[in-house]
């Protein structure tokens, strides 16, 4: 008998702010990743790419959750989501770097490659995703494309 392996690539682009963000804030909303996972609710999360299509090539996180956390803080305010939220729901964080970025004409791209998060999605069956900048940086409403690679099956 084999293991039948799926894969699937998903992509997000997340409606941002066009002000400037500060180290630490809040970029755009939860992006939901239902649609990458299996029918019990897991994926394993083997790679992301981003299009910088502002070409900033300035650093961020992206925070991933077992189910949607409730967040005290808006797109472009300093993230702010309770310890209690954090213990119960957080599964683990990307970050991107200026040096991860390389660029190409008039955008920049970066990638990370075996990642290795295991999503798992609590009962509501909801794995979601946050993004945090690392550094200041000003982006078009449509700047940013972050592209999920999982596994499945």
């Amino acid at each position: 008998m084999s293991i039948i392996t799926k894969r699937k690539f998903i992509y997000k682009t997340p409606t941002l702010d066009t002000n400037a963000y500060a180290n630490a804030d809040q970029m755009g909303s939860l992006m939901t990743l239902t649609q990458g996972l299996d029918y019990i609710g897991t994926a394993f999360l083997e790679s992301i790419v981003i299009i910088d299509k502002d070409k900033q090539n300035k650093g961020f996180t992206i925070l991933f959750f077992n189910a949607a956390p409730t967040i005290a803080s808006s797109d472009n305010g300093a993230l702010d989501i309770t310890d209690a939220e954090m213990a119960s729901k957080f599964i683990g964080q990307v970050s991107f770097a200026t040096a991860d970025f390389k660029s190409i004409n008039a955008s920049s791209i970066a990638s990370a490659k075996n990642v290795g998060l295991n999503l798992f999605a609590q009962s509501s069956g909801t794995v979601t995703a946050l993004m945090m900048a690392d550094e200041a940086q000003t982006r078009a409403a449509d700047g940013l494309v972050l592209g999920f690679g999982l596994r499945f099956g």
